[in-house]
């Protein structure tokens, strides 16, 4: 039978209510303070009423079954991973041999194999090297949390610690760490345990994806979708580890942080914030300055294209011209797309969606941010239907289509200027 609570109980909640609705009265708390108070406040009185009998001495706790105690949202994932390396160190060689077999019948001798051990320690490095990218892209990801949440609300995002938005607690190191500190407080505060949103999570493995996607795709294969670089001989996982080319790296991490600050975007739209333009240009400097300043990353100039073809005195001249022009044109074209977006598009997300143009033509060039702005627009249109009545649902959408067609192009960069003949 349900056990009624005690008097010195409902008493507790009679007090609490009443200094709620005192200090709701004074005009001392907010809206949005005054519920999380209640909140807090019954949930505080309803445990200590679970705590205690009719005759209000304190009832022992049921022990919870092991299984219950286990943080199965932090274990699964690490299991996931561990299997995940038995699998690419011992039976993935075969599984390679055999589509390389299927891939390409005629043999091919390399000149070297690797030993039992050597082959072993040789797949673990690449599996843990592919495994510090993605953790690297989470942790640049966590810190774009914090830009995407305070910097639209006028917050500073270099002083003051993490805190909890509902209980005001500094957050722990735990915490604070990518991935882990979610999945270890299992999506709730640790002290107060409310909710944690899950953009928090989606927006770090969503950053760390793009990290790992394109540290395979640009880095492992010597800068294979990069226009006009040339190939070496010797790529792999060995080349990034024992003999890494800086300026490839360099290119890398400006091209990952650029399609990071999309994800931004897309964040604070989920939020329903406007990401500020002092920031925003902020960010458009910080990542245009490696073309400025490491002239083999400039993969193709303003001019390819264009009937003209002029030479500049000095180089640099030749770089800052491809970034200012990238920003004119990628400032129109994403201003022009953006004001033809379907209506149903919020207004926050169609100020992203022109942020996001100026960043794309400044790093990847005119031509690029012409082609991924005006697919992009097309397939939003062909999108509309499902979400025409979802209106926050289709401005993710139509950011989210934004990405993914400019990180597309991006894999295939190469193939497409010599398509276009660039």
């Amino acid at each position: 039978m349900t056990e009624l609570p005690s008097s010195s109980n409902i008493e507790k909640v009679n007090t609490g209510t009443a200094e709620f609705e005192e200090l709701v009265s004074d005009d001392r708390l907010t809206s949005d303070a005054a519920t999380t108070k209640q909140s807090a406040t019954i949930n505080a009185f309803t445990h200590s009423s679970q705590l205690e009998d009719s005759t209000g001495v304190p009832a022992v706790r049921r022990k919870r079954k092991w299984w219950l105690r286990i943080n199965w949202m932090l274990l699964l994932p690490t299991i996931l991973w561990i299997i995940g390396w038995y699998l690419y160190t011992y039976p993935g060689v075969a599984w390679e041999e055999s589509f390389r077999r299927w891939w390409n019948p005629k043999p091919q001798s390399f000149g070297y194999s690797w030993s039992s051990p050597q082959r072993e320690l040789i797949r673990t490095i690449q599996y843990l090297t592919t495994f510090w990218f993605f953790y690297l892209g989470a942790s640049i990801g966590s810190f774009f949390n914090v830009v995407a949440g305070r910097w639209p609300v006028g917050k500073g995002i270099v002083f003051g610690g993490s805190k909890c938005p509902y209980c005001a607690n500094r957050l722990r190191f735990i915490h604070n760490t990518p991935i882990i500190g979610w999945l270890w407080c299992k999506g709730r505060c640790a002290f107060c345990h409310l909710p944690i949103a899950t953009r928090y999570l989606w927006m770090e493995v969503a950053i760390g994806s793009i990290f790992t996607l394109l540290m395979f795709r640009e880095l492992i294969t010597g800068g294979a979708n990069l226009p006009h670089w040339r190939l070496d001989s010797f790529v792999g996982f060995e080349n990034i580890v024992f003999s890494p080319k800086w300026v490839l790296i360099t290119a890398y991490l400006q091209h990952s942080v650029l399609f990071a600050t999309l994800v931004m975007l897309i964040s604070s739209s989920t939020s329903g914030l406007r990401f500020p333009w002092s920031g925003w240009f902020i960010f458009v400097i910080c990542i245009s300055c490696p073309k400025l300043i490491e002239l083999r990353i400039e993969f193709v100039r303003w001019t390819d294209g264009l009937p003209i073809q002029q030479s500049f005195p000095i180089p640099h001249f030749s770089a800052a011209s491809t970034v200012l022009a990238g920003l004119l044109i990628g400032g129109l074209v994403g201003t022009v797309t953006a004001k033809l977006l379907p209506p149903r598009v919020e207004s926050h997300s169609r100020t992203h969606w022109c942020q996001a143009a100026w960043m794309l033509g400044a790093v990847l060039g005119w031509q690029a941010v012409v082609a991924i702005s005006v697919s992009a627009w097309l397939l939003t249109y062909l999108m509309w239907l499902p979400f025409r009545r979802h209106v926050r649902a289709f401005s993710i959408v139509a950011l989210a289509t934004l990405l993914v067609v400019g990180v597309v192009h991006h894999m295939f960069w190469r193939e497409i200027v010599s398509m276009i003949g660039l």
